[in-house]
């Protein structure tokens, strides 16, 4: 394990000693830009760490990195090369997808024409500025997180000898609007046309009954999956057709408790997939989506024929947040929730907490009346006390 030694006074560097080797870290003047960087120079002693830092100095010394600095690479050509050095095989499959699309958003900014060495703060500050009228905050977050790793490691390759996103700010930026769930009303619609949809029903079933995302729906395998009336979340299916991890949490195997009436048309489907493509075959996910949204044109269409509200069409999602919210109104404990959410991160419960009108109406008249009867209350205590005031006269 690398010993680190406590840093001394400014200009002085950090060594740091790994097995019998020391590694010199400090601040140099390059003798070609007459620019500060910082490198690490290494060797066996620190006095001999020293030298290399003053042969470097005088031009003496020229590393192997140093063609690396004369090439001098735009922005654009390092985060082309960094993110399958440094995040491939480092995050998971569906982390690094994400953070390939993300990336496009730096790549075909004008700022990627920029060398590494040329980018400011200002640059950095104005690129967000831009970006921030065309993405959300959390892509934003995820850009900026990128572009400041980016700049990490390419000082520590010699590329560029500062972070310009150090220090900058992301924009001030307006919260997202809440997700739109489906109304009670809406749901007890759904539930009666699932019964009557061969093709869509069970999905659709499961989806309201269960807050499962898309891809844990897919990867799901009934026969090995539902045991008795539980469902075990074992794995989740990607864009690109692949089962990845223990859900999406990859630490256990989420289990859910479904109604009679879900586990009965599960078990009625008789076969491994929830759902099949025309061919026969399990859904992928962009097949997925296209089937969801054919059935709300054949819900809406049976609605119509029973003069019945058409139901809005929202996201797959949206049934997540659906499950969540029904969860909230019936008093269930957050713990419980997040378990059967399999949620990772506390802090997402937030966004999955929705309180309706009619909760916020019944709040008010249950405060109305809770006041009124202390009111109440207190008026007939007073009354009963003013005669003992009188006796005391």
């Amino acid at each position: 394990m690398a010993k680190r030694q406590e840093r001394g006074t400014y200009g002085a560097g950090t060594f740091t000693q790994r097995g019998k080797k020391w590694s010199y870290r400090v601040w140099v003047t390059d003798p070609e830009t007459n620019i500060p960087v910082r490198k690490t120079f290494t060797d066996a002693t620190k006095a001999k760490c020293r030298e290399q830092a003053k042969s470097f100095e005088k031009g003496e010394l020229e590393p192997p990195s140093r063609a690396a600095i004369k090439a001098k690479p735009t922005l654009r050509e390092w985060a082309e090369k960094w993110l399958p050095i440094y995040k491939q095989g480092d995050v998971g499959h569906d982390t690094y997808i994400g953070y390939k699309s993300d990336l496009k958003h730096i790549t075909k900014d004008k700022i990627a024409n920029l060398k590494l060495d040329a980018v400011t703060p200002a640059d950095v500050k104005d690129f967000l500025n831009r970006l921030s009228k065309q993405v959300s905050k959390s892509v934003l977050k995820t850009v900026r997180f990128l572009l400041n790793g980016m700049f990490e490691d390419a000082i520590d390759n010699n590329l560029c000898s500062r972070n310009p996103v150090r220090r900058v700010k992301l924009p001030a930026m307006d919260d997202p609007p809440p997700r739109q769930i489906f109304t009670d009303e809406q749901l007890m619609t759904m539930v009666e046309f699932c019964m009557l949809d061969e093709a869509f029903g069970a999905a659709m079933m499961l989806l309201l009954y269960s807050g499962m995302r898309c891809g844990e729906l897919l990867a799901i395998n009934i026969k090995r999956d539902l045991i008795g009336d539980v469902l075990h979340v074992r794995g989740s299916l990607t864009a690109s057709g692949k089962i990845v991890g223990d859900s999406k949490t990859k630490k256990h195997v989420g289990t859910v408790p479904l109604p009679k009436i879900v586990v009965d048309m599960l078990l009625a489907l008789d076969r491994e997939a929830v759902c099949l493509n025309k061919l026969g075959s399990p859904m992928g996910v962009r097949t997925f989506h296209t089937a969801y949204k054919e059935f709300f044109d054949r819900l809406n269409a049976w609605c119509a024929e029973g003069e019945r509200e058409p139901v809005p069409f929202l996201t797959v999602h949206s049934t997540r947040h659906t499950y969540r919210s029904a969860l909230n109104k019936l008093g269930v404990d957050d713990a419980t929730a997040r378990e059967l959410m399999r949620q990772r991160d506390v802090s997402m419960d937030k966004r999955y907490t929705h309180v309706t009108e009619a909760q916020k109406k019944e709040a008010v008249v249950i405060t109305f009346e809770e006041a009124q009867k202390r009111r109440s209350e207190m008026k007939k205590g007073a009354k009963g006390s003013k005669p003992q005031k009188q006796a005391r006269k």
